[in-house]
């Protein structure tokens, strides 16, 4: 009983503290699915998303530290991953460094705005790390070890409810803090059901 305790108030403190370069939201409400809407005409397969040596390579790295902590896998999701990639650019191409967007938007609800909706789920919850780097700090070997040592990122990262993935980086154009060549990561994982 104390043990559950304890993880519980890790979990609240966890979800009520935002770090920088992490975030957790969670919502959960007995919301019944909605009925399936009939339909005559068949509907279109999902696009594959097509990811990048990088995208894929910080999905398998973050599926490997799941494994190692015996968590399944996350999946790529197209929403997720649409989010993950603006994010990125536009951090990149406007030079900042926060979760919320630059008009003041915040992830849960760009990733809302992105297709990663909450209705007609019980559960809806979400994570997003952020980092950035320079040279041989910036490949994604060397992220997602610096997000493994810092205890928020790594909450994230090893949150077992997580099914859903989505990652995106981006090179910006302009020097930011007197750096050059900076690479922004984005990592949204999240699960509905």
């Amino acid at each position: 009983m104390k043990k559950w305790f304890g993880k519980i108030i890790v979990l609240a403190i966890l979800v009520l503290v935002a770090l920088p370069g992490y975030a957790l939201a969670e919502r959960q409400h007995p919301r019944p699915k909605p009925a399936p809407t009939p339909t005559t005409t068949p509907q279109p397969a999902p696009t594959p998303t097509t990811v990048t040596k990088d995208e894929a390579l910080l999905i398998t790295l973050i599926n490997q530290q799941r494994a190692k902590h015996h968590l399944a896998p996350v999946k790529l999701n197209t929403c997720l991953m649409d989010a993950s990639r603006a994010h990125s650019a536009e951090m990149a191409a406007k030079t900042y460094f926060t979760h919320n967007s630059r008009n003041g938007e915040s992830f849960f609800r760009r990733l809302q705005r992105y297709g990663y909706k909450r209705t007609g789920y019980h559960l809806w919850m979400v994570g997003e790390d952020i980092a950035w780097g320079t040279g041989l700090l910036s490949s994604p070997v060397a992220i997602v070890d610096s997000w493994m040592k810092s205890p928020p990122h790594r909450a994230v990262i090893l949150t077992p409810q997580f099914r859903e993935i989505g990652v995106g980086t981006a090179l910006a154009t302009k020097t930011w803090k007197k750096l050059s060549n900076v690479t922004f990561f984005t990592l949204d994982m999240g699960r509905r059901k």
